[in-house]
């Protein structure tokens, strides 16, 4: 362990060095710098920040915005997608690394803006992904690297990943963030150093690389955002992006984002910084960070403190830099750390922090980490402490020492490499003395294996004694030592193990080798040991097998099942049994080889029972149990398994293969009603009804259906609705033509209509379909082929008592009915109708002739008639 003592350093102020900036400061603008955040919160909801460094002294008050409008653009295109107005959610002053090294004309406010929103996976899937743009106006007028910098603006910007990947399957990603803030400033001719590295929640690499900072599209205090390109900064002469801030060495960053520079002038410089970010080995996004830094002229004679340390053996060696020390076996293993430093004053203390890393150890280190240096030559002591052990792979320990002071704006430091080699003490390895060769004995179940050890050790460390088994757990049986001599350097136990089958769970084992490992105690090597091979063999009781038999019939098949089959709708039930010829306790059990029996309904309980157990077999076989992919093959395991008193498990399967016949099927059939054929004949303007029939064989049940119409038929004309049953179907299609649906100039025309019926077998249903044309005509009127009754007698007799016409020309398309018209000889009109079916009984007129008109749409047709009485 480190134990480590203080001793001390100075304050060094510089506030008067820095008030000569305050004037220039009060002209300027707002802006220091920014990034974007893109945050996942849980299925496509994201939340979007935007973080911008506000400079308090000088900024406008009125330029801190309430609210930002963010544009979001397709990176394929460059296509707009949405905007994202994000709300002002926190103001926060950024502090100082050294609180004390504090100047008053260096302030600056962290603005967060933010907003949650919903990426639709149907919006945000191109696989090259999207960004996102703010603009902002204007930087602070002073800056040093940059023309007209009250006229350039910012562009924020951020690249991201499509919320889904190419199978659409969700890509979850969330962009770095909780970059550090740029909070101190720097100094002419000092080092500055500052961590810029990000955290990604993903565990995506980030890598970071300088670029120039981006200015906006226009000078306004809010530009449209626009998407790519975006124009850069204008550099001053002697600037460029490799020569941001100018220095010896200049502005430089690591891929893990620490960035150093020793500035050689003063002045306020912008830079901006890019962090790509990359998933297995793929880039998906990347974010612009942009800030500035302040360099002032702090004055000169600061230097870095020393370091270096010294054995406590009163040696004069002093080892500094990077150094290896050696420590033997036999010396203490503690190391004074000296820290100075030159630029020590009288009564001015500077107090000095000590740090370390721990290369390749991980052991904790406990020290006072500070103490001070009070006057010039004075030196701070601090002890450090090794273990007395090497690492436990024998290697050094390699630790570096890093030293502090107060210096401002940043702490300097100086740093001390050492390789620390701890010889270890010397060490003989012990020894297994008795027995020399360790034996190869084979014992009888129920036997006790006895065997005695004796260990030396010539170093007198004290003895541990282990069994390792070979391929066995030893929880599983009971090796044991007992009787045992312990003392330094020397022990003596006794191996004790009963073989016995109530002690051991011995499964398929019946040989055992394992190690006898004797180890010493020294506390630095823990290989040091001696072993035996100890190989032991146990002859276990015999154990007969158990039997699977059954009562049902069937043959062999090649494979060594017991194979039937079974029709469907049959039941299945026979016995099985499982005998056992030790009397051994046996469990029957059923298990399905391609199925699950219990859902298939098959009755099976899972017994047990000494020397002999059994149950029935029972399934009712049903049509549902039948695949219409002919998979109709049942393997059954009739599995047996015995309990001998080693635990030695011995199995008998029954295999047994049901094949399920499934049922035979006939078709079933339709016809049409009343004699009718596969084509009708249908005169336009009349009502066809026409019955559909259907039957099946097997009586099984049945949909009868309409299944085809023709396109060009209005489906209000007819009707049909599918019947289902058993055995006859009887369902009705009426069809009410029109004169409109025939063809050109009146020409037939065919309508086909398709109708089926199905039946719901279990396998493979059947079916019939048919197919009805009915064929539409005008029917033809004959005006000459109907005689109308010439004469009728309504005088009471019962016999032709009325006037009527059963033969009229029919109606047709071309022509229909109207009226019929009866007049006597003097022309007085005595009877008429507008029906078809009219019937004249002569009422009130006297016997004699009169004069018959019968009046069509497009003719009339003139008749007499007697009435006699």
């Amino acid at each position: 362990m480190f134990r480590i003592f203080p001793v001390m350093r100075r304050l060094f102020l510089l506030s008067i060095l820095l008030l000569f900036l305050a004037a220039p400061l009060a002209r300027a603008s707002h802006i220091v710098g920014g990034e974007f955040e893109l945050v996942h919160v849980g299925g496509f909801n994201y939340n979007l920040r935007l973080i911008q460094y506000f400079d308090v002294l000088n900024g406008n008050p009125g330029a801190e915005d309430s609210l930002v409008v963010a544009y979001i653009f397709r990176k394929a295109d460059d296509t707009f997608v949405e905007t994202i107005t994000l709300e002002k959610v926190l103001r926060q002053r950024l502090a100082y690394t050294q609180p004390q090294c504090a100047i008053g004309n260096l302030q600056t406010n962290r603005l967060e803006y933010e907003k949650q929103f919903i990426m639709d996976p149907e919006v945000y899937n191109d696989p090259a992904g999207y960004y996102v743009v703010f603009e902002r106006c204007c930087r602070n007028q002073i800056i040093t690297n940059i023309l007209a910098p009250d006229m350039t603006g910012q562009t924020f910007f951020l690249e991201f990943p499509p919320v889904v990947d190419e199978d659409g399957n969700p890509f979850i990603n969330s962009t770095p963030r909780l970059f550090p803030p740029l909070s101190d400033y720097g100094c002419v001719d000092r080092p500055y150093y500052a961590s810029f590295g990000g955290v990604d929640d993903d565990g995506d690499s980030l890598v970071y690389s300088f670029v120039s900072p981006r200015n906006s599209s226009a000078v306004s205090a809010l530009p449209i955002p626009s998407p790519l390109p975006h124009p850069s900064v204008n550099w001053v002469p002697g600037i460029d992006e490799s020569n941001m801030i100018p220095g010896n060495p200049g502005l430089q960053i690591t891929p893990a984002g620490f960035m150093t520079v020793t500035p050689g002038e003063e002045g306020l410089f912008v830079f901006a910084l890019v962090c790509e970010e990359y998933r297995n080995g793929i880039k998906i996004g990347r974010v612009q960070r942009e800030f500035q830094m302040l360099v002032l002229d702090c004055g000169g004679g600061v230097e870095q403190p020393g370091i270096s340390a010294r054995k406590q053996d009163g040696s004069a060696e002093r080892y500094s830099g990077t150094d290896t020390v050696f420590f033997s076996y036999d010396e203490g293993k503690c190391l004074d750390i000296l820290v100075v430093d030159p630029n020590a004053e009288f009564g001015e203390s500077e107090r000095i922090t000590l740090e370390y890393t721990a290369v390749n150890f991980n052991f904790p280190v406990v020290f006072d980490s500070t103490g001070t240096i009070d006057f010039p030559g004075d030196t701070l002591v601090l002890e450090a402490c090794f273990p007395e052990c090497p690492n436990p792979d024998g290697s050094p320990f390699i630790i570096e020492f890093r030293a502090a002071d107060q210096t401002c704006p940043l702490p300097l430091k100086d740093t001390l490499n050492l390789v620390v080699v701890v010889e270890p003490p010397p060490n003989n390895d012990p020894v297994i003395v008795s027995p020399a060769v360790g034996p190869s004995v084979t014992l009888e179940e129920g036997d006790i294996f006895s065997l005695l050890i004796e260990g030396t050790d010539a170093d007198g460390d004290s003895l541990d004694l282990s069994i390792r088994p070979i391929g066995f757990n030893l929880e599983d049986f009971g090796f044991v030592f007992v009787d045992s001599v312990d003392e330094a350097g020397r022990r003596i136990s006794r191996l004790v193990w009963d073989t016995g089958c109530g002690v051991n769970d011995y499964g398929l084992f019946d040989e055992f080798r394992a190690w006898v490992r004797l180890d010493d105690k020294d506390g630095c090597d823990p290989t040091n040991a001696d072993s035996v091979l100890i190989d032991l063999r146990v002859i276990l009781p015999p154990n007969t097998d158990p039997e699977v038999s059954t009562t049902l019939g069937g043959t062999i098949n090649a494979q060594g099942e017991l194979e039937v089959d079974v029709n469907t709708f049959d039941d299945l039930n026979f016995d099985v049994t499982a005998t056992d010829a030790d009397g051994d306790f046996v469990h029957l059990a059923l298990i399905g080889g391609n199925f699950d029996p219990e859902a298939f309904g098959i009755r099976f309980d899972s017994t047990a029972g000494f020397g002999s157990t059994g149950a029935p077999f029972a399934w009712s076989t049903t049509c549902e149990m039948v695949s219409p992919s002919g998979a109709n093959s049942f393997l059954l395991y009739f599995r047996a398994t015995d309990e001998d008193t080693c635990q030695i498990p011995n199995a008998d399967t029954l295999a047994v293969r049901v094949n399920l016949i499934p049922p035979p099927n006939e078709a079933p059939v339709i016809a049409l009603g009343e004699g009718g054929s596969d084509t009708v004949v249908v005169y336009a303007g009349n009502t066809l009804d026409l019955n559909i029939l259907a039957s099946d064989p097997d009586n099984d049940l049945m949909l009868l259906e309409l299944i085809g119409v023709p396109d060009n038929l209005n489906a209000d004309s007819y009707s049909f609705t599918s019947l289902s049953g058993n055995g006859n179907l009887r369902a009705p299609f009426q069809w009410n033509s029109l004169c409109d649906q025939l063809g050109p100039g009146g020409s037939p025309a065919y309508y086909t209509f398709r109708f089926q019926v199905q039946d719901n077998y279990c396998v493979e249903p059947q079916t019939d379909v048919v197919e009805v044309v009915f064929q539409l005509e005008n029917q033809a009127a004959d005006p000459n082929g109907f005689l109308p009754p010439n004469v009728f007698t309504p005088n009471g007799d019962a016999l032709n008592e009325t006037f009527y016409i059963e033969n009229l020309p029919p109606d047709n398309c071309d022509a229909s009915f109207k009226e019929v018209r009866i007049y006597n000889r003097w022309g007085k009109l005595v009877f008429d109708s507008d029906s078809r079916d009219f019937v004249w009984d002569g009422e009130g007129a006297s016997t004699g002739v009169y004069y018959v008109y019968l009046v069509y749409t497009d003719r009339e047709y003139k008749h007499y008639v007697h009435l006699m009485r």
